[in-house]
Protein backbone atom coordinates (compact mmCIF):
# COMPACT_ATOMS: atom_id res chain seq x y z
CA UNK A 1 0.00 0.00 0.00
CA UNK A 2 1.43 3.31 -1.26
CA UNK A 3 0.37 6.65 0.68
CA UNK A 4 0.85 10.40 -1.13
CA UNK A 5 1.36 12.43 1.84
CA UNK A 6 -0.14 15.61 0.43
CA UNK A 7 -2.84 15.74 -3.08
CA UNK A 8 -0.45 15.90 -6.05
CA UNK A 9 -2.65 14.79 -8.52
CA UNK A 10 -3.95 11.39 -10.81
CA UNK A 11 -1.25 11.47 -12.77
CA UNK A 12 1.27 12.33 -10.52
CA UNK A 13 -0.22 8.95 -8.42
CA UNK A 14 0.31 7.09 -11.27
CA UNK A 15 3.51 7.80 -12.10
CA UNK A 16 4.67 6.76 -8.56
CA UNK A 17 2.58 3.94 -8.43
CA UNK A 18 4.58 2.88 -11.99
CA UNK A 19 8.04 3.73 -10.45
CA UNK A 20 7.55 1.54 -7.51
CA UNK A 21 6.16 -1.56 -9.51
CA UNK A 22 8.74 -0.97 -11.77
CA UNK A 23 11.64 -1.05 -8.84
CA UNK A 24 10.08 -4.30 -8.11
CA UNK A 25 11.08 -5.82 -11.27
CA UNK A 26 6.77 -6.58 -11.72
CA UNK A 27 5.68 -8.43 -14.42
CA UNK A 28 2.28 -6.50 -15.59
CA UNK A 29 1.43 -3.53 -13.91
CA UNK A 30 -2.42 -2.99 -13.32
CA UNK A 31 -4.63 0.45 -12.26
CA UNK A 32 -7.61 0.59 -11.51
CA UNK A 33 -9.75 4.03 -10.32
CA UNK A 34 -11.08 4.08 -7.10
CA UNK A 35 -14.29 5.42 -7.89
CA UNK A 36 -16.74 1.90 -7.80
CA UNK A 37 -17.28 2.24 -11.69
CA UNK A 38 -14.81 -0.12 -12.59
CA UNK A 39 -15.45 -4.53 -12.24
CA UNK A 40 -11.92 -5.22 -10.32
CA UNK A 41 -13.18 -9.31 -10.86
CA UNK A 42 -12.06 -8.21 -14.76
CA UNK A 43 -8.32 -7.80 -13.98
CA UNK A 44 -7.93 -11.43 -15.25
CA UNK A 45 -9.01 -10.61 -18.39
CA UNK A 46 -7.42 -7.26 -18.84
CA UNK A 47 -4.11 -8.37 -18.23
CA UNK A 48 -4.49 -11.48 -20.47
CA UNK A 49 -2.96 -9.86 -23.56
CA UNK A 50 0.40 -8.65 -21.50
CA UNK A 51 0.85 -12.18 -20.11
CA UNK A 52 0.14 -14.01 -23.05
CA UNK A 53 3.07 -11.74 -24.87
CA UNK A 54 0.45 -10.29 -27.23
CA UNK A 55 0.44 -6.79 -25.94
CA UNK A 56 2.71 -4.46 -24.08
CA UNK A 57 -0.15 -2.04 -23.10
CA UNK A 58 -3.79 -2.45 -22.51
CA UNK A 59 -7.06 -0.55 -21.97
CA UNK A 60 -10.45 -1.66 -20.60
CA UNK A 61 -12.75 -0.52 -23.23
CA UNK A 62 -16.42 0.38 -21.56
CA UNK A 63 -17.65 1.55 -24.88
CA UNK A 64 -16.33 -1.79 -26.52
CA UNK A 65 -17.72 -3.40 -24.02
CA UNK A 66 -21.31 -3.33 -21.46
CA UNK A 67 -21.82 0.52 -20.30
CA UNK A 68 -24.95 0.00 -17.64
CA UNK A 69 -25.30 3.72 -16.96
CA UNK A 70 -23.40 6.94 -18.16
CA UNK A 71 -23.77 10.44 -18.08
CA UNK A 72 -24.64 11.35 -22.19
CA UNK A 73 -22.24 14.63 -21.72
CA UNK A 74 -19.88 12.24 -20.70
CA UNK A 75 -20.42 9.76 -22.92
CA UNK A 76 -20.51 13.22 -25.70
CA UNK A 77 -16.77 13.46 -24.39
CA UNK A 78 -15.42 10.51 -24.00
CA UNK A 79 -16.25 10.07 -27.93
CA UNK A 80 -14.75 13.27 -28.76
CA UNK A 81 -11.53 12.33 -26.65
CA UNK A 82 -11.17 9.54 -27.84
CA UNK A 83 -11.38 10.62 -31.73
CA UNK A 84 -9.00 12.71 -31.11
CA UNK A 85 -6.76 10.24 -29.42
CA UNK A 86 -7.11 8.36 -32.61
CA UNK A 87 -6.42 10.72 -35.28
CA UNK A 88 -3.27 11.80 -33.13
CA UNK A 89 -1.51 8.33 -32.83
CA UNK A 90 -2.63 6.97 -36.21
CA UNK A 91 -4.39 3.83 -33.92
CA UNK A 92 -8.05 2.81 -34.05
CA UNK A 93 -9.31 3.33 -30.31
CA UNK A 94 -12.77 2.62 -28.90
CA UNK A 95 -12.31 4.48 -25.32
CA UNK A 96 -9.03 7.26 -24.52
CA UNK A 97 -10.59 7.48 -21.17
CA UNK A 98 -10.80 4.55 -19.49
CA UNK A 99 -9.56 4.36 -15.94
CA UNK A 100 -9.11 0.42 -15.99
CA UNK A 101 -5.18 -0.32 -18.04
CA UNK A 102 -2.20 -2.78 -17.66
CA UNK A 103 0.98 -3.33 -18.59
CA UNK A 104 4.00 -4.90 -19.67
CA UNK A 105 6.92 -4.16 -17.26
CA UNK A 106 9.10 -2.61 -19.83
CA UNK A 107 6.08 -0.44 -20.88
CA UNK A 108 5.27 0.74 -17.40
CA UNK A 109 9.40 1.08 -17.50
CA UNK A 110 9.50 3.49 -20.78
CA UNK A 111 5.99 5.10 -19.26
CA UNK A 112 6.30 8.91 -19.21
CA UNK A 113 3.43 10.52 -17.37
CA UNK A 114 3.60 13.89 -18.38
CA UNK A 115 0.99 15.75 -16.10
CA UNK A 116 0.15 15.45 -13.04
CA UNK A 117 -3.14 16.11 -13.37
CA UNK A 118 -4.35 13.72 -15.75
CA UNK A 119 -2.73 10.28 -17.20
CA UNK A 120 -5.39 9.16 -19.54
CA UNK A 121 -4.64 10.85 -23.02
CA UNK A 122 -1.00 11.54 -22.11
CA UNK A 123 -0.11 7.59 -21.48
CA UNK A 124 -1.80 6.30 -24.45
CA UNK A 125 0.53 9.29 -26.47
CA UNK A 126 3.48 8.13 -25.05
CA UNK A 127 3.60 4.70 -25.19
CA UNK A 128 2.05 4.45 -28.77
CA UNK A 129 4.71 6.74 -30.01
CA UNK A 130 7.53 4.80 -28.44
CA UNK A 131 6.31 1.54 -30.47
CA UNK A 132 4.56 -0.42 -27.81
CA UNK A 133 1.95 -3.11 -28.76
CA UNK A 134 -1.75 -2.11 -27.59
CA UNK A 135 -4.71 -3.57 -27.34
CA UNK A 136 -8.00 -2.97 -25.99
CA UNK A 137 -10.56 -5.71 -23.55
CA UNK A 138 -14.08 -5.03 -23.38
CA UNK A 139 -14.97 -4.20 -20.08
CA UNK A 140 -18.29 -3.49 -17.91
CA UNK A 141 -19.28 -0.08 -16.45
CA UNK A 142 -21.69 1.57 -14.56
CA UNK A 143 -20.97 5.33 -13.11
CA UNK A 144 -20.72 6.17 -9.85
CA UNK A 145 -23.54 5.93 -7.09
CA UNK A 146 -22.06 7.70 -4.46
CA UNK A 147 -18.59 10.72 -3.80
CA UNK A 148 -18.34 13.96 -6.83
CA UNK A 149 -16.03 13.50 -9.72
CA UNK A 150 -12.74 16.28 -9.60
CA UNK A 151 -13.32 16.11 -13.16
CA UNK A 152 -15.11 19.63 -14.50
CA UNK A 153 -14.95 19.55 -18.37
CA UNK A 154 -13.63 23.61 -18.17
CA UNK A 155 -11.03 23.09 -15.86
CA UNK A 156 -10.27 20.16 -16.77
CA UNK A 157 -9.50 21.28 -20.19
CA UNK A 158 -7.51 24.32 -19.67
CA UNK A 159 -5.09 21.78 -17.13
CA UNK A 160 -4.57 19.10 -19.42
CA UNK A 161 -4.69 20.35 -23.29
CA UNK A 162 -1.62 22.55 -23.17
CA UNK A 163 0.54 19.03 -22.13
CA UNK A 164 -1.34 17.12 -24.65
CA UNK A 165 -0.42 19.50 -27.86
CA UNK A 166 3.03 19.71 -26.25
CA UNK A 167 3.00 15.84 -26.87
CA UNK A 168 1.19 15.49 -29.71
CA UNK A 169 4.23 17.51 -32.16
CA UNK A 170 6.82 15.02 -30.68
CA UNK A 171 4.30 11.91 -30.88
CA UNK A 172 4.02 12.16 -34.28
CA UNK A 173 7.25 12.39 -35.16
CA UNK A 174 8.51 9.51 -32.99
CA UNK A 175 6.04 7.73 -35.22
CA UNK A 176 7.07 8.90 -38.40
CA UNK A 177 10.45 8.02 -37.62
CA UNK A 178 12.35 11.98 -37.35
CA UNK A 179 15.52 12.18 -35.15
CA UNK A 180 16.91 15.05 -33.40
CA UNK A 181 17.96 17.75 -35.73
CA UNK A 182 19.90 20.83 -34.32
CA UNK A 183 22.08 21.62 -37.19
CA UNK A 184 23.32 24.98 -35.99
CA UNK A 185 23.94 23.72 -32.39
CA UNK A 186 25.33 20.68 -33.54
CA UNK A 187 28.43 22.66 -35.54
CA UNK A 188 28.77 25.00 -32.56
CA UNK A 189 29.31 22.48 -29.80
CA UNK A 190 31.30 20.68 -31.93
CA UNK A 191 33.82 23.99 -32.05
CA UNK A 192 33.70 24.64 -28.78
CA UNK A 193 33.68 21.33 -27.17
CA UNK A 194 37.89 21.27 -27.51
CA UNK A 195 38.14 24.17 -25.71
CA UNK A 196 35.58 22.89 -23.09
CA UNK A 197 37.99 19.83 -23.09
CA UNK A 198 41.08 21.66 -22.46
CA UNK A 199 39.22 23.63 -19.26
CA UNK A 200 38.48 20.58 -17.46
CA UNK A 201 36.07 18.62 -18.86
CA UNK A 202 38.79 15.80 -19.80
CA UNK A 203 39.75 15.29 -16.75
CA UNK A 204 35.92 14.51 -15.28
CA UNK A 205 35.36 12.35 -18.31
CA UNK A 206 38.32 10.02 -17.01
CA UNK A 207 36.93 10.08 -13.79
CA UNK A 208 33.33 9.13 -15.30
CA UNK A 209 35.09 6.03 -17.43
CA UNK A 210 37.64 4.46 -15.00
CA UNK A 211 36.89 1.32 -14.11
CA UNK A 212 34.52 0.55 -16.76
CA UNK A 213 34.57 -3.46 -18.19
CA UNK A 214 32.51 -5.43 -20.26
CA UNK A 215 29.93 -4.49 -22.62
CA UNK A 216 28.95 -0.53 -22.32
CA UNK A 217 26.26 1.73 -23.95
CA UNK A 218 26.86 5.49 -23.98
CA UNK A 219 23.62 7.01 -24.64
CA UNK A 220 23.87 10.63 -26.87
CA UNK A 221 27.55 10.14 -26.97
CA UNK A 222 27.70 13.98 -29.35
CA UNK A 223 30.48 14.07 -31.47
CA UNK A 224 32.36 10.98 -29.40
CA UNK A 225 34.80 12.70 -26.99
CA UNK A 226 34.27 9.81 -24.56
CA UNK A 227 35.59 7.37 -26.57
CA UNK A 228 39.52 7.80 -25.85
CA UNK A 229 38.77 7.44 -22.67
CA UNK A 230 37.48 4.26 -22.20
CA UNK A 231 39.73 1.86 -20.51
CA UNK A 232 41.24 -1.49 -21.67
CA UNK A 233 38.63 -3.68 -20.25
CA UNK A 234 35.94 -2.44 -22.12
CA UNK A 235 35.20 -5.18 -24.58
CA UNK A 236 32.73 -3.28 -26.53
CA UNK A 237 30.97 0.30 -26.55
CA UNK A 238 27.63 1.19 -28.53
CA UNK A 239 27.49 4.12 -28.87
CA UNK A 240 23.75 6.29 -29.22
CA UNK A 241 23.18 9.41 -31.46
CA UNK A 242 20.26 11.00 -32.81
CA UNK A 243 21.40 14.18 -34.33
CA UNK A 244 23.22 13.40 -37.78
CA UNK A 245 25.59 15.96 -37.79
CA UNK A 246 27.17 15.17 -34.22
CA UNK A 247 26.65 10.99 -35.33
CA UNK A 248 29.12 11.28 -38.36
CA UNK A 249 31.91 13.07 -36.14
CA UNK A 250 31.21 10.15 -33.38
CA UNK A 251 31.86 7.90 -36.18
CA UNK A 252 34.99 9.57 -37.17
CA UNK A 253 36.29 9.54 -33.52
CA UNK A 254 35.48 5.68 -33.38
CA UNK A 255 37.65 4.85 -35.77
CA UNK A 256 40.65 6.46 -33.40
CA UNK A 257 39.37 5.04 -29.99
CA UNK A 258 41.07 2.58 -28.20
CA UNK A 259 38.75 -0.37 -27.60
CA UNK A 260 36.08 -1.59 -29.86
CA UNK A 261 33.25 1.05 -31.02
CA UNK A 262 30.17 1.08 -33.06
CA UNK A 263 27.82 4.01 -33.31
CA UNK A 264 24.30 3.98 -34.13
CA UNK A 265 21.48 6.28 -34.68
CA UNK A 266 18.69 5.92 -31.97
CA UNK A 267 17.39 7.66 -28.66
CA UNK A 268 17.57 7.47 -25.00
CA UNK A 269 13.56 6.63 -24.90
CA UNK A 270 13.89 3.40 -27.50
CA UNK A 271 17.23 1.53 -27.04
CA UNK A 272 17.15 -1.12 -29.44
CA UNK A 273 18.87 -3.70 -27.22
CA UNK A 274 17.78 -7.00 -25.60
CA UNK A 275 16.99 -6.23 -21.50
CA UNK A 276 20.08 -6.84 -19.39
CA UNK A 277 22.52 -6.95 -22.36
CA UNK A 278 24.92 -4.42 -21.05
CA UNK A 279 27.32 -4.08 -17.93
CA UNK A 280 27.63 -0.25 -17.99
CA UNK A 281 25.55 2.72 -19.38
CA UNK A 282 26.91 6.00 -19.26
CA UNK A 283 25.19 9.29 -19.74
CA UNK A 284 27.29 12.23 -20.40
CA UNK A 285 26.04 15.95 -20.65
CA UNK A 286 22.71 14.34 -22.28
CA UNK A 287 19.80 14.24 -19.82
CA UNK A 288 19.69 17.94 -19.92
CA UNK A 289 18.24 17.57 -23.08
CA UNK A 290 16.28 14.48 -23.82
CA UNK A 291 12.67 14.99 -23.66
CA UNK A 292 11.87 12.43 -20.84
CA UNK A 293 15.05 11.66 -18.49
CA UNK A 294 12.93 9.29 -16.22
CA UNK A 295 11.86 7.47 -19.26
CA UNK A 296 15.45 7.42 -20.42
CA UNK A 297 16.97 6.34 -17.25
CA UNK A 298 14.12 3.47 -16.85
CA UNK A 299 15.11 2.17 -20.34
CA UNK A 300 18.67 2.38 -19.02
CA UNK A 301 18.07 0.17 -16.16
CA UNK A 302 15.96 -2.51 -18.56
CA UNK A 303 19.27 -2.68 -20.38
CA UNK A 304 21.49 -3.36 -17.83
CA UNK A 305 22.32 -6.66 -16.03
CA UNK A 306 21.34 -6.95 -12.17
CA UNK A 307 24.44 -4.97 -10.18
CA UNK A 308 25.27 -3.22 -13.75
CA UNK A 309 26.38 0.41 -13.03
CA UNK A 310 25.06 3.63 -14.69
CA UNK A 311 27.85 5.94 -14.21
CA UNK A 312 26.82 9.82 -14.82
CA UNK A 313 28.04 13.41 -15.39
CA UNK A 314 25.70 15.98 -16.19
CA UNK A 315 24.77 19.68 -15.06
CA UNK A 316 22.02 20.14 -13.00
CA UNK A 317 20.00 21.57 -10.94
CA UNK A 318 21.51 24.01 -8.29
CA UNK A 319 21.10 23.13 -4.37
CA UNK A 320 21.42 26.48 -3.79
CA UNK A 321 17.60 27.88 -3.89
CA UNK A 322 19.00 31.25 -5.27
CA UNK A 323 20.76 29.87 -7.87
CA UNK A 324 18.16 27.76 -8.55
CA UNK A 325 15.35 30.26 -8.96
CA UNK A 326 17.65 32.23 -11.73
CA UNK A 327 18.14 28.64 -13.71
CA UNK A 328 14.33 28.46 -13.86
CA UNK A 329 14.13 31.50 -15.04
CA UNK A 330 16.64 31.32 -17.58
CA UNK A 331 15.22 27.82 -19.01
CA UNK A 332 12.46 29.56 -20.48
CA UNK A 333 14.44 30.58 -23.13
CA UNK A 334 17.64 28.37 -22.83
CA UNK A 335 16.66 25.10 -24.64
CA UNK A 336 15.73 27.37 -27.68
CA UNK A 337 19.49 28.30 -28.63
CA UNK A 338 21.18 25.40 -26.86
CA UNK A 339 19.75 22.82 -28.75
CA UNK A 340 17.17 21.52 -26.31
CA UNK A 341 19.32 21.43 -23.17
CA UNK A 342 17.43 22.60 -19.62
CA UNK A 343 19.27 24.65 -16.89
CA UNK A 344 17.04 23.44 -13.99
CA UNK A 345 16.60 19.45 -14.26
CA UNK A 346 16.64 17.80 -10.61
CA UNK A 347 18.74 15.11 -12.61
CA UNK A 348 20.39 13.43 -9.39
CA UNK A 349 16.94 12.85 -8.13
CA UNK A 350 15.27 11.31 -10.98
CA UNK A 351 18.34 8.89 -10.99
CA UNK A 352 16.74 8.17 -7.64
CA UNK A 353 12.83 7.80 -8.83
CA UNK A 354 14.04 5.70 -11.86
CA UNK A 355 15.41 2.57 -9.56
CA UNK A 356 18.73 3.08 -8.86
CA UNK A 357 20.80 2.99 -6.20
CA UNK A 358 23.80 6.17 -6.32
CA UNK A 359 26.27 4.63 -4.18
CA UNK A 360 29.09 7.47 -5.29
CA UNK A 361 28.21 11.06 -5.92
CA UNK A 362 30.08 14.40 -6.31
CA UNK A 363 28.55 17.35 -6.79
CA UNK A 364 30.45 20.24 -7.98
CA UNK A 365 30.60 24.04 -9.93
CA UNK A 366 32.23 23.94 -12.93
CA UNK A 367 32.41 27.28 -15.30
CA UNK A 368 34.87 27.06 -18.37
CA UNK A 369 33.59 30.57 -20.36
CA UNK A 370 34.71 34.17 -18.64
CA UNK A 371 31.25 34.63 -17.59
CA UNK A 372 28.97 32.80 -15.11
CA UNK A 373 26.81 30.17 -16.79
CA UNK A 374 23.39 28.82 -15.38
CA UNK A 375 25.03 25.07 -16.24
CA UNK A 376 27.77 25.54 -13.85
CA UNK A 377 26.22 23.05 -10.92
CA UNK A 378 27.39 19.70 -12.06
CA UNK A 379 27.03 15.92 -10.89
CA UNK A 380 29.21 13.09 -11.09
CA UNK A 381 28.79 9.38 -10.02
CA UNK A 382 28.17 6.12 -10.07
CA UNK A 383 24.76 4.24 -9.60
CA UNK A 384 24.12 0.54 -9.04
CA UNK A 385 20.73 -1.06 -10.95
Amino acid sequence: MLRCPRHQGLGAAVRRGLAEAVARDAVTVAFCDADGEYDPGELESLAAPVLDGEADYVVGSRFAGRIETMAWHRRVGNRVLTRALSWMTRTPLTDGQSGFRALSGRAASAARVAHDYNYAQVLTLDLLARGFRYAEVPISYRARTSGDSFVRPLPYLRAVAPTVLRLVGDTRARMSGVSVHHPLFARFYDWVAPMAEQAGVARHRDRLTTGLAGRVLEVGCGNGLNFGHYPPGVTEVVALEPESYLRERAREAATRAPVPVTVADGTADRIGAPDASFDAVVFSLVLCSVPDPLGALREARRVLRPGGELRFYEHVRSPRPRFARVQRAVDTVWPRIAGGCHTDRPTVETIGTAGFEIVELERFDFNPAPVPLPVAPHALGRARR
